[in-house]
């Protein structure tokens, strides 16, 4: 019998945890993401700029709004339901006070997508940006000829910073 009620005992004390522990969100959702956040911050640093940690919201909103971007086949600030950066940032419950947004698609690797975004003056301005925080990233690869379009990979990086 008391077998049965630690057992009984540590079943509910597992349940509770997973019911009332709000589940964390993973980091970037895959290697490239995370080099994306790398190659970000190598130019921030390149620059005289501190590197920027991830937040796992932002990285969240940018990779729901790559998937968006590849199943739709669209590339814009605009989400396919007419959500915009705001919108799906605070979808994710991140509480902010500034915020911006760099999205991209056709270039192969990190290293293509970031050298154009910094030969862009305001893809430039955004991740150089002294006043960010945090960032989060996010990147989808689909089937050439699908959804995507003339695309085969589809990029965002979401830059944040916090309210106090």
């Amino acid at each position: 019998m008391t077998i049965f009620r630690i057992s009984g005992l540590i079943a509910i004390s597992v349940l509770f945890a997973f019911i009332v522990a709000p589940a964390a969100p993973a980091k970037a959702q895959s290697a490239t993401a995370s080099r994306l956040i790398d190659y970000v911050n190598a130019a921030r640093i390149e620059n005289g700029l501190p590197a920027v940690p991830e937040h796992t919201r932002l990285s969240l909103a940018a990779l729901t709004h790559a998937r968006d971007m590849a199943e739709n086949g669209f590339v814009e600030h605009k989400g396919s339901d007419g959500s915009n950066l705001e919108q799906r940032i605070t979808r994710t419950g991140y509480a902010w006070n500034l915020l911006a947004e760099n999205v991209a698609a056709g270039q192969e690797t990190v290293q293509e997508v970031v050298q154009g975004w910094m030969k862009s003056p305001g893809h430039k301005e955004n991740i150089l940006n002294e006043e960010i925080t945090e960032i989060g990233a996010g990147h989808v690869a689909v089937i050439h000829g699908g959804a995507g379009k003339n695309y085969t990979h589809f990029w965002v990086v979401v830059f944040g910073r916090r309210q106090n």
